[in-house]
């Protein structure tokens, strides 16, 4: 059971008790703002990632009425293998939206090769929900496997992905309508 607690006047109170058929293996949160039917919101997304999925939590404050709701299951993606994932968000330009991104590392076996996948999800304020992000290459193929961990960070003029392997650090631009490209790499020396 995952229990959640909210802070009230100073004082940390119980918000959601959240059943858990399995172990969690990964959560991570991501904290941004939107507009809903002229009301200024701030959202949690809290992100669990049990078994072969990965559950979207939403939490939601009302600055014009000063209230806080529940949290609520709003979504649930199948990621089979995971073994890495990043949440962020990032404003492509001065005049755009900021994003909100999930990357999600699983490995596959295609062709008796075992590899790695990085799928990429975008949250539409539209739909309410995670979809993959409007790219020509859905899936990221990683031959080097497994995917240990990544990080999103703004390093430069984009919002830069940092992938560790067993053997390799790689540093990769995420570019929205492209996907990722490729900056540099550094051998680790392990095997």
């Amino acid at each position: 059971q995952l229990t959640v607690y909210e802070l009230q006047g100073g004082s940390w109170v119980l918000n959601t008790m959240i059943d858990m058929d399995a172990e969690i293996s990964r959560m991570s949160t991501v904290v941004f703002r939107k507009t809903e039917n002229e009301e200024n919101l701030e959202v949690v997304h809290l992100y669990i990632s049990k078994n072969d999925t990965l559950e979207v939590y939403e939490w939601t404050y009302n600055e014009n009425t000063a209230t806080l709701a529940s949290g609520t299951l709003i979504q649930t993606v199948m990621t089979p293998g995971l073994s890495a994932m990043q949440a962020f968000q990032f404003k492509p330009s001065e005049t755009s939206q900021n994003m909100i991104v999930i990357a999600v590392a699983y490995e596959i076996e295609m062709n008796l090769i075992l590899s790695s996948v990085i799928d990429f999800y975008e949250y539409s304020v539209t739909d309410g929900e995670y979809i993959f992000v409007n790219d020509d290459k859905r899936h990221t193929f990683f031959v080097e496997s497994p995917i240990k961990k990544m990080e999103a960070r703004k390093i430069s003029d984009y919002m830069n992905l940092v992938i560790s392997t067993q053997k390799k650090i790689q540093l990769y631009n995420f570019l929205p309508n492209y996907g990722l490209d490729f900056v540099s790499e550094y051998e680790t020396g392990a095997f």
